[in-house]
């Protein structure tokens, strides 16, 4: 489903729950961490996501990270999550 999609559907069904949609960028970003070619520290944590009165809520920024989440699972290069990663200090 392209992203735009994807983001809106998940939206549609969650915006309501921000630790829903929480909970499921932690399953996501665990389960990746878990794959022997993840590309960052193991001990890495993702970044928490704030609301700053301008910009994206935080149900929005939670979505497009749970789809760039998605999108490594499915294949694309780790680069892609690099900005949702708290503490990076390197990559493998």
């Amino acid at each position: 489903m392209p992203g735009d999609m994807f983001k809106t559907s998940l939206l549609n069904d969650y915006a309501f729950c921000d630790l829903m949609l929480e909970q499921t960028r932690s399953h996501l970003f665990e389960a990746l961490k878990s794959n022997k070619h993840f590309a960052f520290d193991p001990y890495c944590e993702l970044k928490r996501r704030v609301f700053r009165g301008k910009g994206d809520t935080i149900a929005t920024k939670l979505a497009n990270d749970i789809h760039a989440l998605i999108g490594v699972m499915e294949g694309e290069d780790y680069s892609t999550i690099r900005e949702i990663i708290s503490g990076l200090t390197r990559s493998k």
